[in-house]
């Protein structure tokens, strides 16, 4: 439990809803929304928001991660409890199988290694929603217990990296501009789909609507939408984010 969470349910043992969040010696900034992010699970709308109600404040900013579809619109619960809107989604990207993409070739001018907490101003500060303390610290968290790549130059300065997140999803990736052109993203990308099958977590990640970029390069790998969760609809969200 590197992420230091702890699991709530509605009741017990019939259970409607599953929460998880990180524990109250984990999260010491209710503004901290990168480290105060929950994940939910639940049959009920109804329960669900119950319980949302009954452990998330007014202030407290936070993020939550949940599976919704046509009859659980999870976001609902949210203008309920907050008359909050939250951001419009990323779509959710899988691989069906990461076991079958071929290894990529690594160009000569770089070698593969991994990030350490050096490298965190930098990946901090090209990361879209980065570039504050919360996210450094977030971060720094990611780069010391989750699994990421790097690929660094002759000057062992990283060029493009990968990280993957507390529930296994594969994020962050990103390639400095003057490097770009040369596959690195891709190539990464499926180390870190095959690292993470190979450690038994199912292999995703999160693309945001309109970063067209990494979609192609996600799809030239074989990695596909999550069909049941189209981009076009915030009703169909896999991650969404609401700061109160």
């Amino acid at each position: 439990n590197s992420a230091g969470h702890e699991v709530l349910v509605d009741t017990w043992p019939d259970f409607k809803v599953v929460l998880t969040r990180p524990r109250r010696e984990v999260v010491t900034d209710h503004l901290d929304s990168y480290t105060n992010i929950y994940a939910a699970y639940y049959r009920d709308v109804g329960a669900y928001r119950d319980l949302l109600g009954s452990v998330i404040t007014r202030n407290q900013s936070f993020r939550i991660h949940g599976n919704t579809g046509p009859t659980t619109p999870g976001k609902l619960s949210m203008y309920l409890l907050f008359g909050s809107n939250p951001r419009i989604p990323p779509q959710s990207i899988i691989s069906p199988s990461p076991a079958a993409l071929c290894p990529p070739r690594l160009d000569p001018a770089v070698r593969l290694s991994s990030l350490d907490v050096s490298h965190m101003d930098l990946v901090n500060e090209m990361w879209s929603i980065g570039g504050n303390k919360h996210s450094r610290r977030y971060l720094e968290s990611l780069i010391r217990r989750f699994p990421n790549f790097c690929l660094l130059d002759t000057s062992d300065n990283p060029v493009s990296w990968g990280l993957s997140d507390m529930f296994g999803a594969m994020m962050c990736s990103f390639t400095l501009p003057q490097h770009r052109g040369h596959g690195y993203n891709g190539a990464l990308n499926i180390l870190v789909a095959k690292h993470l099958h190979a450690q038994s977590y199912p292999c995703y990640g999160h693309v945001i609507p309109e970063n067209f970029p990494m979609q192609r390069v996600w799809g030239r790998l074989g990695l596909i939408l999550d069909p049941l969760k189209p981009v076009t609809s915030p009703n169909f969200s896999f991650t969404w984010s609401c700061y109160i």
